[in-house]
């Protein structure tokens, strides 16, 4: 299976220079001020820079520009992933070096699958950059690109308690809150549609599918539970509930946080297609 098998961050943040296997499921473990959350930034910008949005004014909104990503004492960093398949002859290396200021991106991309490059140098004779993978003809190419483009980083589930956010910010937290019915392979960032999560997982994906998810469902929360559904709360909205053998159906908006988070988590996993 296609897949990122390693990232390497250098002069990012925290980051002097770390090079991160990947394989199944990867856990970061370490002291505060290490760099897990920066690895995961870097992450997020392989992804943006794959759709067209890493751009300078990109960095500077919604990253603090470079005086905040680069390393102290360094005007540069580098993000670099490894793909590849089952054959480790066949691997595509792509870098991004972000320096400034005024901030200039280079880009830099390698293959050792032979097919791969005959197909792209007939088409870039002098050199290949990443979105240059969606434009020609081979599935392969497209399916690398897909790779860095279908990161899916996501940040602490939005499940705060019903009564803090209603007083302290505007409405409910998104992971609490009815959602436009939707049919969808991919849990929001935050939670937010966590309702319709569990509606596709319930009601689209099959029974043996749904068995399975209930499964790690009960797994983390017990055999208390009996059931969780997405019932229609109006307007084209469902809102999510859970039901125990103990206390009868609990709302989202009275569950625990705990509870919540674990539902999340199961959607996260169960609605995989599409990320890498």
């Amino acid at each position: 299976m296609t897949a990122i098998r390693e990232i390497r961050v250098k002069s990012l943040k925290a980051l002097a220079d770390v090079r991160l296997e990947l394989g199944g499921l990867t856990v970061l473990v370490g002291s505060n001020g290490t760099g897990k959350s920066t690895l995961l930034e870097a992450l997020e910008l392989l992804r943006a820079w794959a759709h067209d949005t890493g751009s300078a004014e990109y960095l500077g909104k919604f990253h603090g520009g470079m005086h905040v990503l680069a390393r102290q004492g360094e005007n540069s960093f580098v993000i670099e992933s490894t793909v590849g398949g089952e054959d480790p002859e066949q691997t595509f290396h792509y870098q991004m070096k972000v320096r400034g200021s005024p901030v200039h991106i280079e880009e830099s991309a390698t293959t050792s699958d032979n097919e791969l490059l005959d197909d792209l140098n007939d088409f870039f004779p002098e050199f290949f950059t990443l979105h240059d993978l969606r434009r020609i003809s081979q599935a392969k190419g497209r399916a690398l690109y897909d790779q860095i483009a279908n990161i899916d980083v996501h940040l602490p589930f939005d499940v705060g308690a019903g009564w803090a956010t209603l007083r302290h910010r505007q409405g409910e937290a998104a992971a609490r809150k009815p959602n436009i019915i939707d049919s969808t392979r991919r849990l929001e960032r935050f939670g937010a549609n966590l309702a319709s999560a569990y509606h596709t997982l319930k009601n689209e994906l099959g029974a043996a599918h749904w068995r399975e998810t209930f499964e790690l469902v009960q797994l983390g929360l017990g055999r208390d539970v009996i059931d969780v559904s997405a019932s229609a709360f109006g307007g084209g909205h469902v809102s999510l509930s859970v039901e125990f053998a103990s206390i009868g159906r609990v709302p989202a908006f009275s569950l625990a946080d705990g509870v919540l988070t674990y539902l999340a988590f199961v959607a996260l996993t169960r609605l995989d297609e599409g990320r890498s």
